[in-house]
């Protein structure tokens, strides 16, 4: 994998997606019964509301794909993880309030998702495909591995609340932005060159 580094890059970004998952998952859960006070029937509901957003924003991926790989879609959606994780950590504790923002969570993580599995299964030659794609599992569970440790660490050892592991998360959300627009090949030409397509409405022409 390392070989390819667009490969490589696409595998530690869905690694480090089931990161944010394996340690979002139990935050959203104490930030419904310690801030919002929730019973645990009501606290399935902000489960329920970021897997509809995930759901809705992998259907939008595919769609805005249009049937291409479209990596551009990568930073966009980590950019609105990280204002959806912040929003989350700094706005009220409303119930209806935090559900819309789980959607826009989960949506925007569905947009960060698509194109890198498309990626992951497109990138290798046929005969090692199987090879990577087993890799690329393991590494998935390595980072919902590390994801416990961290919750560990930030709730258990350092104290922090709920809503400021959800600012933190949003700031590593917001550093993948950067890296992707920084140092994965070509990508500020084809969110350019993506954007003109949305706007004009044209089909995709960059593969």
């Amino acid at each position: 994998m390392r070989q390819d580094r667009l490969l490589w890059q696409a595998v530690m970004g869905n690694t480090f997606f089931w990161f944010l998952g394996g340690l979002l998952q139990p935050v959203v859960i104490l930030y419904g019964k310690e801030t919002l006070r929730l019973s645990d029937s009501h606290n399935t509901w902000l489960q329920t509301a970021l897997a509809v957003g995930i759901g809705a924003g992998s259907l939008a991926a595919g769609y805005l794909s249009a049937g291409e790989i479209e990596y551009a879609l990568v930073p966009l959606g980590a950019i609105g993880m990280a204002a959806a994780d912040v929003w989350l950590g700094l706005g009220a504790p409303i119930f209806a309030h935090v559900l819309t923002r789980l959607l826009l969570l989960g949506f925007f993580a569905g947009i960060f998702s698509v194109p890198i599995l498309a990626m992951v299964q497109h990138r290798p030659d046929i005969h090692q495909r199987g090879r990577i794609l087993a890799a690329t599992n393991l590494l998935s569970f390595v980072g919902i591995f590390i994801a416990g440790g961290a919750y560990y660490l930030l709730i258990g050892v350092l104290g922090l609340s709920s809503s400021r592991v959800f600012v933190l998360v949003g700031a590593m959300a917001l550093s993948t932005a950067v890296y992707a627009l920084a140092f994965v090949a070509d990508c500020w030409h084809r969110m350019g060159a993506w954007l003109g397509r949305v706007i004009h409405r044209q089909g995709p022409s960059v593969r």
